[in-house]
């Protein structure tokens, strides 16, 4: 699987305008698939665990696709890079610097949560389509989806 992260375009040959049909084709067919359904709109979640990733679609009412193709991944690659293993000061200063480049406004969110036996916090970039997880101050998962501009 390629985890290389391009920003605004998606993660490896997966982009955000990629439909079902050409993530069958390029990744096979998916473990496990969940259907959530809520108020006025629907998810679906195709789960790659041998992968290391999932792919998230939601619809609407109407079972039109909103523009919202979220790939969930244990592993990323920016630059050549991989962030698996890496702890938050490091992927921090590596996001400040795609910022930077970029010229786009350092901004996130944060939350933190507190567990029996560790702790995760997460962080939301979505000025470049990108939430982290850390648990225990070390890379555990990210998403990655199409920039709020």
């Amino acid at each position: 699987m390629d985890y290389n992260f391009e920003i605004g375009e998606g993660l490896g040959k997966i982009n955000f305008e990629s439909t079902k049909d050409y993530i069958f084709q390029t990744l096979g067919k998916p473990i496990t698939v969940n259907k959530t359904v809520g108020n006025k709109c629907y998810t679906f979640d195709y789960d790659y665990d041998n992968l290391g990733i999932g792919i998230v679609f939601d619809y609407d009412e109407f079972a039109e696709p909103k523009n919202t193709l979220h790939i969930h991944t244990d592993n990323i690659v920016f630059n050549n890079k991989t962030w698996k293993g890496l702890n938050r000061n490091n992927l921090l200063k590596i996001i400040r610097t795609i910022h930077k480049k970029r010229k786009i406004n350092y901004k996130y969110d944060y939350e933190k949560i507190e567990f029996e036996d560790f702790t995760q916090k997460e962080y939301n970039f979505d000025n470049i389509g990108l939430t982290l997880w850390l648990k225990n101050n070390l890379f555990d998962e990210a998403v990655v989806y199409k920039p709020e501009i």
